[in-house]
């Protein structure tokens, strides 16, 4: 009986960690606003979670709203969502340093612990600004 017991109790314990380790889903939705006449850029997103790309999306003019879902881990990660603009053949990250108007990224240490979702409006007439669910 001791040994069905602490065989029960082991497997209650596998299941557990199991559990732990699953993550859960992240969906990420962003868009442009205050795009001029003739600066509609080609972009592509890419989504870094601690330091690793776990994602890059399809290339897409910026005034087409964006939305996309991964799976990431449970428990708090570096987070850095970096928006890309093609010019002039070039792919290169959408900052200032890079002559844009606004930096087109988000970087943050996030806590994941059920379905999240990352909203971001890059504002070109004021800044870049997100909201975490």
């Amino acid at each position: 009986m001791k040994h069905l017991i602490a065989i029960a109790a082991a497997l209650m314990l596998m299941t557990f960690s199991v559990e732990a380790k699953k993550g859960t889903s992240l969906t990420v939705q962003y868009e442009f606003k205050g795009i001029e006449e003739g600066y509609d850029h080609l972009s592509k997103a890419m989504l870094y979670i601690d330091g690793a790309l776990v994602y890059t999306s399809e290339e897409h003019y910026q005034s087409k709203k964006q939305m996309f879902t991964i799976e990431v881990p449970k428990g708090s990660h570096d987070v850095k969502l970096m928006l890309m603009a093609k010019y002039e053949g070039v792919w290169e990250e959408h900052t200032v340093d890079n002559n844009y108007s606004i930096d087109c990224f988000v970087d943050e240490t996030l806590g994941f612990s059920k379905k999240h979702k990352l909203t971001v409006i890059f504002d070109l007439d004021s800044d870049t600004s997100f909201d975490f669910k």
